[in-house]
């Protein structure tokens, strides 16, 4: 059976082959799953996808695990599919409108930026999942630098997702979306969707814009292992790994021998002896430079001799990853190299 996915969103190819759709427990957008509804059947009743999971299992369907954590594979083949879930013919009418209201310069195109912080955590989980988590938090007004420069170069810049510390830059091309009365599921997809691209700290709602195949470019994240072999994830950042006794930067090999290649846990830092050390506001401004760099299909500063070593050292040590995907490679960026 052929399959096109969308970040997990299967669709069967052959008209004799169904395609059912099961939600988990927590839905985090509505608005996405009533465009998947459009498409193929839903289950969202706790019962019936109890009842369903093993009767595919034995009619030998196929079952992809179309969780935010989405594999290589279903990334890989992505890539090369059509969108799924085409929005209404209202949308751009309503997207108009939207972006209207933000009172952005109108003559620039947008970028979406997500930046989860401690708000997330805090609001979002128990108290202990918040500190096992905050590894993965950073600050918005590390971003400022950032947000100065793509306004330089024609792009506002709205800040999205939802939990977070609110901000207001005065003097940017800048909307706090995410902290707005104008923040529904319906708008987080009609943004996403229609952004030029989007620059993220490697968070759920992300997968939107790569559902409607825009690019994402991820910074600021961790485990190290969290970058995905697709071409709509093409630079990634994660965030500086350092002992935490001597101050020395851990080199991949120290990383993966560590045990913290692909750590969940903010504990599990601390229980090696290692800190993890935020992209620096000029790092992050640089990364943005490169994400336009590479958005608008110019040659960047990066070392290529340099960074195609790093990525097939990423592919060396990490498991699993078929060689079929290997083109696929995200590039790493240079700055890594500088904490």
């Amino acid at each position: 059976m052929a399959f096109e996915a969308d970040m997990g969103c299967i669709k069967a190819q052959k008209t004799k082959a169904k395609t059912i759709w099961i939600t988990t427990k927590k839905i985090a957008n509505n608005e996405l799953i009533n465009l998947i509804k459009k498409e193929m059947f839903v289950v969202t009743n706790p019962l019936l996808r109890f009842l369903l999971l093993p009767i595919i299992k034995r009619t030998r369907g196929t079952i992809f695990d179309a969780n935010a954590e989405v594999g290589d594979k279903t990334a890989y083949v992505q890539d090369s599919s059509k969108i799924n879930f085409p929005l209404p013919e209202l949308a751009r009418e309503k997207l108009s409108n939207l972006i209207t209201r933000m009172k952005l310069h109108p003559e620039n195109k947008y970028v979406c930026l997500i930046v989860r912080d401690e708000l997330h955590s805090r609001i979002n989980v128990s108290d202990s999942s918040a500190t096992a988590t905050e590894y993965r938090n950073s600050s918005i007004h590390d971003y400022m630098g950032a947000i100065s420069y793509l306004n330089s170069v024609g792009f506002s810049v709205i800040r999205v997702g939802r939990l977070a510390q609110p901000c207001n830059f005065v003097g940017l091309d800048f909307f706090d979306y995410a902290n707005s009365d104008l923040r529904s599921d319906e708008n987080d997809v009609l943004l996403l969707a229609n952004c030029e691209f989007a620059i993220s700290t490697l968070s759920g709602i992300d997968e939107i814009a790569s559902l409607y195949r825009r690019p994402v470019y991820i910074l600021n994240y961790l485990p190290v292992s969290g970058f995905r072999v697709s071409s709509l994830r093409p630079l990634v950042l994660p965030k500086g790994l350092v002992d935490s006794q001597s101050g020395q930067v851990l080199t991949l090999r120290e990383i993966v021998d560590r045990g913290i290649w692909e750590a969940n846990s903010s504990s599990k830092y601390a229980e090696v002896g290692v800190k993890y050390v935020d992209c620096s506001p000029q790092a992050i401004t640089e990364f943005s430079k490169q994400a336009v760099c590479h958005f608008q299909g110019k040659n960047d500063s990066i070392n290529h001799e340099e960074k195609n070593s790093l990525v097939r050292d990423f592919f060396i040590l990490s498991k699993g990853i078929d060689a079929q995907l290997a083109h696929k490679a995200p590039q790493v960026s240079h700055l890594w190299l500088n904490y």
